[in-house]
């Protein structure tokens, strides 16, 4: 049966439940057709009890939170509930199934990654990988709590901004501990438990440290408030070794220097016809640094939503930007505006990408903003345009196969299947052969060139773009797929493991990638 041809909302939900336990013994359950129709019908018949017990589909499976159909539905699953490893047998249709135990607790739930975080009041904190379902369990100092908290995608460290009961605004210190998952222990960072990040002599921390890990680095971004000044703090830390980046340390690996800075964004975004401008308004206020210090005036912006097919503006555009300092309204950088021509090799072009944040960055076509050119992913086109890779010009990467009855795209690790309407597997990428910012295009295959399983549809073209971290700025991966050539793109994976939601604006082409409710990544 496939799943694509079928209509959910219209077969029992035991049947429904036999097929997504059939996916699921396939290792199959990235089917988006199944976890879409699974996530319409729980919405109006009480089949998520019943699927609730028997884990049929493994709902928090870290796999399911990289689809945006059922992001929201799961995440509130996981959220509430602890999961427990009880026993795998059959279930009521006698296909194999998974079988969890789910208790009610008063701690604070959530799913991170590919781990559940329970944290109970200021006592205790349990952490259970949903791949392994290794527990780990460490207690709080006694009055302290986390606000924030981060597993690494492999699991090897657990973070958590510890900050006093009484809130962030209190006198004491703002503590980082860090977690060595490997054998349950506090990691002993430069000979310490824990970072302190700052001492409240004259100082206010106004909210807790955003935390991110990446590899064996650590970064941390957090803003103090004194009396006049408001500044916007970038740590980094290899929590392996415990040693703090320094200065050059931080600019080779493309990290971005502290920042004075608050922002207030306004945009506007005016498309009455086909001549009119794209205009956006920004209103900056800065606190002016201390003397000698290096702050940058104007730091880098992000805008959302602002990438206009070409064909909307019958082959031109102006593009106007205006960026005023609120301290005294004075206008720190004048309009710019320029011309875009409409060609099969520049069906789009964005100004920038992403959604609003506290940290903004500006990534534009270096023919727009010259001054801006180093904030430009690599795989830009010289004259601004995006550039496309047909896919016969390096041929699949074929390391893993896999067939089944799902017509879907799935993603194992680094690879990425692309499958036809029946089941056939179409293509397997292996991303770690892919080095698009040196335009080599390398691939391996362990299958014949002539198998017709592994031939794209010759209308089939691949974009592989490099994002960037709104916070760190550092870039990834996602591969685009297109049909027939088309500037609508219905395919988009992002290479990190901790994106948990995925959204795709076919119109203005757009991708967003979500952890909860925050946008962490944007095109």
């Amino acid at each position: 049966m496939n799943p694509n041809q079928v209509s959910f909302t219209s077969i029992p939900g035991e049947l429904l439940l036999g097929i997504l336990a059939f996916c699921n013994a396939l290792d199959i359950i990235h089917c988006s057709q199944t976890c879409r129709s699974m996530h319409e019908l729980v919405q109006t018949s009480p089949i998520l009890q019943y699927a609730i017990e028997l884990d049929i589909a493994g709902l928090c499976d870290t796999s399911l939170y990289k689809s945006s159909v059922n992001f929201e539905l799961y995440h509130e699953f996981c959220a509430r509930r602890e999961i427990q490893k009880s026993m795998v047998g059959n279930d009521s249709l006698g296909l194999p199934s998974r079988t969890f135990r789910f208790s009610e607790g008063s701690s604070r739930q959530h799913c991170t990654g590919n781990a559940l975080v329970r944290i109970y009041g200021s006592e205790k904190v349990t952490l259970t990988s949903l791949s392994t379902f290794e527990s780990w369990t460490w207690d709080i100092p006694f009055n302290k709590r986390y606000k924030r908290f981060r597993v690494s995608p492999n699991m090897n460290i657990f973070v958590g901004v510890r900050t006093p009961e009484n809130g962030l605004t209190s006198d004491g210190p703002i503590y980082l501990d860090v977690f060595d998952l490997k054998n349950g222990r506090q990691h002993p960072l430069a000979g310490s438990s824990c970072f302190t990040l700052t001492e409240s002599a004259g100082k206010q921390i106004v909210f807790a440290p955003i935390i991110r890990i990446q590899n064996d680095l650590l970064f941390v971004w957090w803003t103090q408030c004194t009396p006049t000044n408001k500044i916007r703090m970038t740590s980094i830390i290899n929590w392996r070794t415990g040693n703090w980046l320094r200065d050059d340390e931080r600019s080779r690996i493309g990290c971005p220097r502290p920042l004075a800075q608050d922002f207030l964004i306004r945009q506007r975004f005016l498309e009455e016809n086909s001549k009119s401008p794209i205009a956006i308004e920004v209103q900056m206020r800065t606190s002016r640094p201390q003397s000698g210090t290096d702050y940058p005036t104007v730091a880098r912006f992000l805008f959302p939503s602002l990438c206009v097919p070409l064909s909307h503006h019958a082959g031109f555009f102006n593009i106007q930007i205006n960026v005023t300092e609120s301290e005294d309204l004075r206008t720190v950088s004048s309009t710019a505006s320029r011309k875009f021509i409409s060609s099969p090799s520049s069906q789009l072009v964005c100004l920038t990408w992403g959604a609003p944040s506290d940290y903004y960055t500006l990534v534009t076509h270096s023919s727009v903003f010259t001054n801006f050119s180093k904030y430009i992913p690599e795989d830009q086109g010289s004259d601004g345009s995006l550039r496309i890779i047909p896919w016969d010009k390096w041929g699949p990467a074929n390391t893993r196969l896999l067939r089944t009855d799902c017509g879907s795209d799935q993603i194992h690790g680094n690879r990425l299947m692309l499958l036809n309407d029946v089941g056939g597997v179409k293509e397997i990428l292996d991303f770690n052969q892919l080095d698009v910012a040196r335009d080599k295009h390398r691939a391996s295959s362990m299958q014949s060139q002539s198998d017709p399983h592994l031939q794209a549809d010759s209308g089939t073209t691949f974009s592989v773009k490099f994002l960037q971290d709104i916070e760190t700025s550092l870039p990834y991966r996602v591969i685009f797929r297109s049909h027939d050539r088309t500037p609508s793109w219905h395919l988009a994976w992002i290479l990190r493991e901790d994106i948990y939601s995925l959204s795709i604006n076919q119109e203005y082409d757009e991708v967003k990638c979500y952890e909860y409710d925050k946008v962490v990544c944007a095109r």
